[in-house]
């Protein structure tokens, strides 16, 4: 049975980052699409006043483009890449992940690298969004799967795959590769996808109020507890990206993994502090480089006249809501009006989970 090498030496990487974990470690659930609407909904904060409207425009443009009902907003429509591959869009599967080798057994590998990958496809979106001439569908699809891939170039697993006498064709990731985490069998690479939760749970998009509000909740809570300096947060250059996550699945995400075996608490607890502290990264990463890219992007006044009027009917009806509520409570009654207690209920707590706010409401 194969016993990965046990690696020691310190990644430069992990000396310049500055990880302060809380005392209670946060719940992220899923890196599967929650994992990817923390990114975006860390990304959005980033954005000024003007960035954040032309994306709110462009958004709702997307979403009645489809329509895609599941992404009525930037945060939602981050998994829309993944949406995607169940309308069988396979052309675009090799587009979430770079597959640099791992061979810690130094055996002969004859498979070359794909040449479209996550970092080259970031790059092209980013490209893009440059050519201030592209047609506003041409845009959308740009800034959709750029949301998504700087999320998946985060993912360790998605920037590695191992290749040893086990796995001569290599591990996919960590997708051949089978572990037990407290009895139950998972695949290491959804081990990694899941934040080493399981079994995950998973929101249900579009989102409620009350799981809006504890996206949120969670997403200030990972911001929280994991800093890093400016120079970090500012990087902008997707196969950098793609080699930190490398370092860290070689150091952190294969280190001490058995085939088969269990793996124990001090792993989960790795991953756990790896995987938030790459969610949060990727989210500033993310932040930065769209709102400097939606600086140069013009929207037309037609479809920022209709993001404004479709904001203001949310106002209205939040409204609506409200006043509903004052009179519900006045008469003593005790029903969820849009997540409002969710979120007021949930929010001291770090990374609380989607049931537990929705039971309490």
């Amino acid at each position: 049975m194969l016993m990965f090498p046990h690696h020691r030496t310190v990644v430069a990487l992990l000396a310049t980052l500055v990880f302060i974990v809380a005392f209670q470690i946060v719940e992220v659930h899923c890196w599967g699409c929650v994992g990817h609407m923390l990114v975006a909904e860390i990304a959005r904060r980033r954005l000024d006043e003007a960035s954040a409207e032309k994306i709110g425009a462009m958004s709702l443009n997307f979403h009645e483009s489809g329509p895609f009902p599941l992404s009525p907003d930037m945060v939602q429509a981050a998994c829309w890449a993944d949406d995607a591959k169940q309308w069988h869009q396979y052309a675009m599967r090799g587009w979430h992940f770079v597959d640099t080798p791992y061979n810690p057994e130094n055996i002969t590998i004859n498979e070359p690298l794909d040449a479209v990958n996550a970092v080259t496809v970031s790059t092209s979106m980013i490209t893009a969004l440059q050519n201030m001439k592209a047609p506003l569908y041409m845009q959308n699809f740009a800034w959709v799967n750029l949301v998504h891939f700087i999320g998946d170039l985060h993912q360790p697993l998605h920037a590695a795959t191992l290749y040893s006498k086990d796995f001569p064709h290599s591990d996919r990731g960590g997708n051949a590769i089978v572990v037990k985490v407290r009895g139950r069998e998972v695949k290491l690479h959804a081990l990694w996808d899941d934040i080493c939760e399981v079994p995950a749970e998973r929101y249900r998009r579009p989102l409620s109020s009350a799981d809006s509000s504890a996206l949120s909740a969670t997403a200030d809570c990972l911001e929280d507890n994991y800093k890093f300096p400016l120079s970090l947060r500012k990087l902008r250059n997707p196969q950098a990206m793609a080699n930190e996550s490398y370092e860290f699945a070689v150091n952190s995400s294969y280190e001490g993994v058995v085939p088969g075996a269990e793996v124990g608490e001090a792993y989960i607890q790795r991953c756990k502090e790896v995987a938030e502290g790459r969610i949060v990264l990727a989210g500033y990463r993310l932040g930065y480089l769209l709102d400097d890219l939606l600086h140069s992007i013009t929207v037309s006044e037609e479809t920022m006249s209709a993001y404004h009027q479709h904001v203001q009917r949310d106002r209205n009806e939040a409204d609506h809501g409200a006043n509903k509520c004052t009179d519900s409570i006045s008469r003593g009654g005790h029903r969820k009006i849009d997540g409002l207690r969710a979120h007021s209920r949930c929010r001291g707590k770090c990374g609380a989970q989607r049931g537990d706010c929705a039971q309490r409401a």
